[in-house]
């Protein structure tokens, strides 16, 4: 991250996982493998909660408790390089508001931001919540509940999920009416808006394993092509920021770490790129967070 001017990272915490002491200490040992690299190397943090599979009652006790042990034990809050926003700790729940079977409700993500915010003693975050890509029509992968956009109205940062959503680079480019209609609702409620990236797309091995069946290359990277398609139409569309996903998922098929025009033959398929340097999608990144600087830069100073 450092060689290619990658800023820094989201480390996924799967809250599902924190009641059980194996996986809770796996996560705990990923975690100070992070913050002593990102200290060496002078790249930045922050913990992403994912909700997904979390049970009904089970959201808020279950995070609050982490961060609790994170900011006492953990001293995570006097980390020099954990991410702040505009002055603010930066704390991310990813999963709010999505129509796919989750049996948590919106009322329990409400009082676990308002915790996050307002708690007198670990409270003081900024929260980003990672949120449906149809998040404020309310439709598509949403849930169709208003509930969803007084929460939103409530974090410091919104995210929706592109990833499946968007799948070519004329579907990126058609995007930029709904991004710029995103931003407004958000600079409108005081929210700030982070778009979401990724270089391509596949579920064919994790499907695999599963006894399903998926396509081995659903939305193909075209070299880089689909990925910087999404990065131009967001900024053209006025967005300071965005999320890169991911940089290690392999499951997904949406890794931006060091690619091969040889992959390993084997129960596992991976696509190839013939030509394509291996670390093309680092040096986008880079390049990205280059264009992101100089929109920036020619952004007048709002009041």
């Amino acid at each position: 991250m450092h060689d290619y001017g990658i800023d820094g990272v989201f480390l996924q915490r799967f809250a599902s996982e924190l009641q059980n002491p194996a996986l809770a200490a796996l996560r705990n040992e990923v975690l100070r493998g992070v913050r002593t690299s990102a200290a060496r190397h002078g790249r930045t943090w922050a913990i992403m909660y994912d909700l997904s599979g979390m049970r009904a009652g089970t959201v808020e006790r279950a995070i609050e408790e982490d961060w609790k042990r994170l900011v006492d034990l953990g001293n995570v809050r006097r980390d020099p390089r954990l991410q702040h926003f505009r002055g603010r700790p930066l704390v991310a729940l990813w999963g709010v508001g999505f129509n796919d079977g989750r049996r948590y409700s919106l009322d329990e993500c409400e009082r676990l931001v308002r915790w996050l915010r307002d708690d007198p003693v670990y409270g003081g975050n900024a929260v980003l919540l990672g949120v449906p890509y149809a998040w404020r029509t309310l439709d598509r992968d949403a849930a169709s509940d208003p509930a969803l956009l007084r929460v939103c109205s409530l974090a410091a940062i919104v995210s929706p999920w592109s990833v499946g959503r968007i799948r070519s680079p004329g579907e990126a480019v058609q995007s930029r009416e709904k991004i710029a209609a995103d931003l407004l609702w958000s600079r409108d409620h005081g929210v700030d808006y982070l778009p979401v990236i990724y270089p391509g797309f596949s579920w064919h091995n994790l499907m695999q394993a599963r006894g399903q069946t998926a396509e081995p290359n659903a939305i193909p990277r075209l070299g880089g092509v689909f990925f910087s398609a999404q990065a131009d139409t967001a900024i053209a569309a006025g967005a300071r920021m965005l999320y890169v996903a991911m940089f290690d998922e392999l499951d997904e098929g949406t890794a931006i770490m060091k690619t091969s025009d040889h992959p390993p033959a084997g129960a596992s398929p991976f696509v190839s790129e013939p030509g394509v340097p291996p670390d093309r999608y680092l040096q986008l990144a880079g390049d990205i967070r280059a264009q992101l600087q100089a929109a920036i830069a020619a952004t007048p100073r709002q009041p």
